[in-house]
């Protein structure tokens, strides 16, 4: 009887250890911290899991229009797209390019002399392709691009310039979330407009900061694999902008930029 109690018991201590099936183990804290700084009216309730060496990409739509004052209107649109890849060898790099275009008409007074009235507009196309390596540290992966070149996707053009800082990001996988297709990856930015300005107000900082007089720019990178599409819209005024993820296939076309 005493043999038969023991083994009942290990049987239940083997079964109580077993983790449940669908429930993922928790993430480390660094990965968790991260997940909980982007706003969850943007992405959702992120669950953070390792990311994985891979060929990641997005294309970014984003149209601004703000009327400052009855006068004075700005507006601003920007497409692009870019692909990323995290290698099992350790290095990593990334393909960006951009349209960009910007415009103002009028000025926060009224002129009533037609040849006073004010209007500016301006578009830029850029390509540059970013090399460097990256490394999983606490659940993330924190990815330094020291290495640059301008016009290519060639990443074997890239060199190291003098005076420009390397791009940084910290990146977590996303194994679910309501917003975000499953296998993206929810990055953040080391500084603001790197990568061609294709980060976004994603964070709750950045979005509790956001001025209805400026077109979005921020930190936050979502990239999809294979691709995911990222919409942004800020026509309204105020107001804070509506970021929309989509799967789906992102082709970066270099002879377009």
């Amino acid at each position: 009887m005493r043999l038969a109690l023991l083994l009942l018991a290990a049987a239940c201590t083997r079964a109580d250890s077993t983790p449940t099936p669908g429930v993922a183990p928790s993430a480390p804290p660094a990965a968790l911290a991260l997940a909980k700084s982007f706003a969850p009216e943007v992405v959702g309730t992120i669950q953070p899991v390792a990311p994985q060496a891979g060929d990641y990409a997005m294309a970014l739509k984003m149209d601004f229009h703000a009327f400052v004052t009855a006068e004075l209107r700005i507006s601003a649109h920007r497409s692009g797209a870019v692909r990323f890849s995290l290698r099992t060898d350790g290095t990593a790099s990334a393909c960006a390019g951009v349209h960009d275009s910007e415009s103002t008409q009028g000025q926060y007074h009224y002129e009533p002399d037609p040849a006073k009235r004010k209007h500016s507009s301006s578009t830029q196309d850029s390509l540059v392709v970013a090399a460097g390596t990256w490394k999983l540290v606490d659940g993330v992966a924190e990815v330094v691009l020291d290495r640059y070149a301008g016009d290519t996707c060639d990443a074997k053009m890239a060199i190291v310039p003098a005076n420009t800082p390397p791009t940084r990001l910290r990146c977590i996988g996303v194994s679910g979330s309501a917003l975000v297709p499953k296998g993206s990856l929810a990055c953040a930015l080391g500084d603001r407009d790197q990568l061609l300005r294709l980060g976004m107000p994603m964070t709750t900082k950045e979005r509790e900061a956001n001025s209805s007089h400026d077109s979005p720019r921020g930190t936050g990178i979502v990239l999809g694999a294979p691709g995911v599409r990222v919409v942004v819209d800020a026509d309204r005024d105020p107001g804070l902008p509506v970021i929309t993820f989509k799967a789906d296939a992102t082709p970066l076309v270099e002879a377009e930029y």
